[in-house]
């Protein structure tokens, strides 16, 4: 498991420091899954759970990012959502390469690519 520190500060309610997720479960299967809940209080709704979801969309494949192709590509899907409130929605879909780490982030505002690296 792959794990990061997220800030959700900005959330009304929500812990002020950050909080560990696991980001890639790199031994999952194409199509399997895992959540996180973050327990916040919302204006009016009250106390609630925001579910982030990934979900492993691409596994073993390659991938071009600016011309280059990497193998053993991971893509996954990160989706959130309050349930009943808010239906899961799309917040990006990330790209690992095995030896590599993340080259591609797939946003619906825009893309961030990989340009160069160095593995020492």
């Amino acid at each position: 498991n792959y794990e990061q520190l997220l800030d959700v500060s900005a959330i009304p309610d929500a812990p002020p420091d950050p909080i560990k997720t696991v980001y890639l479960k790199d031994d999952l299967r194409l199509g399997e899954h895992w959540e996180e809940l973050i327990p916040v209080s919302l204006p009016v709704i009250g106390d609630v759970n925001i579910t982030i979801t990934y979900t492993i969309i691409q596994k073993g494949t390659s991938k071009t990012v600016l011309a280059e192709t990497f193998s053993d590509v991971i893509g996954v899907r990160m989706e959130v959502s309050v349930p009943p409130v808010l239906p899961p929605e799309t917040l990006m879909v990330n790209y690992y390469a095995k030896g590599v780490g993340l080259i591609q982030v797939d946003r619906f505002e825009d893309t961030t690519r990989l340009k160069s690296y160095t593995i020492e």
